[in-house]
């Protein structure tokens, strides 16, 4: 049986996952995302740390095999356009 999201755990999650987000489009994919015991949620939350830890992990390698390349390349440099 498919369980249920309610309308206050949506907004629950929005506010856990906007400020991480936010940073990741900037660059940062540094962020934590907080899991709580029994949190119905913890799926979406453990798939997305798990992209973001991914991500962070390549990044770091990258830089070491091509450290020149680090400023130039930087996600932090990324411009969003709309």
């Amino acid at each position: 049986m498919a369980k249920h999201v309610t309308k206050n755990e949506i907004e629950e999650m929005m506010d856990k996952l906007t400020p991480i987000l936010t940073r990741a489009i900037q660059g940062d994919f540094t962020g934590r995302i907080d899991m709580k015991q029994g949190d119905r949620l913890n799926e979406i939350y453990a798939g997305i740390q798990t992209l973001l830890d991914i991500i962070n992990d390549q990044i770091e390698i990258l830089d070491e095999i091509h450290p020149e390349t680090k400023a130039r390349y930087s996600l932090n440099n990324h411009k969003s356009t709309p």
